[in-house]
């Protein structure tokens, strides 16, 4: 697949601030949901911190986008992380197991759109460079030493 596919209509930045916004609503619900359901303080807890720090993921996607996908990425694969002890536990599916793939797939689509733009652009400057080796830039064709900016 394309990498300027991906980062055209796969993960353009505006999708992932959709995409953290549902996260956030559906783990905050998700969260009340115990509470009401089970009176499972632990779930409404950890649902809306959960929910609030995706919250404050995309409020920094408009500042540092990057580091907004970087950090939501962490945020789900910790979530992933407890759902799936949580599932081992009870030895249920619902809701536990349902709450992991939906973060194993939210945070693969988070670090797939924070990678993409370093990917293009070692990309670029790699083919830029193809023609005479000569020129090539040291320590990785990125530009920067093959460094990823954050910000």
């Amino acid at each position: 697949m394309d990498l300027n596919f991906i980062a055209n209509y796969l993960c353009p930045v505006y999708i992932v601030q959709v995409v953290l916004v549902s996260h956030a609503v559906l783990l905050t619900l998700g969260g009340i949901i115990g509470f009401v359901k089970a009176k499972s303080r632990p779930s409404f807890i950890a649902g809306v911190t959960s929910g609030i720090l995706l919250l404050i993921c995309f409020g920094g996607s408009f500042i540092a986008p990057t580091t907004a996908e970087l950090s939501a990425f962490l945020i789900s694969d910790l979530l992933v992380a407890v759902f799936a002890i949580r599932m081992a536990k009870t030895k249920k599916f619902m809701p536990s197991g349902m709450l992991m793939i939906i973060c194993l797939v939210a945070g693969t689509y988070y670090i797939l759109a924070a990678i993409t733009p370093w990917l293009i652009s070692n990309n670029q400057n790699q083919n830029q460079y193809q023609g005479d080796p000569g020129k090539a830039p040291q320590g990785g064709g990125a530009g920067n030493g093959g460094k990823l900016n954050l910000i």
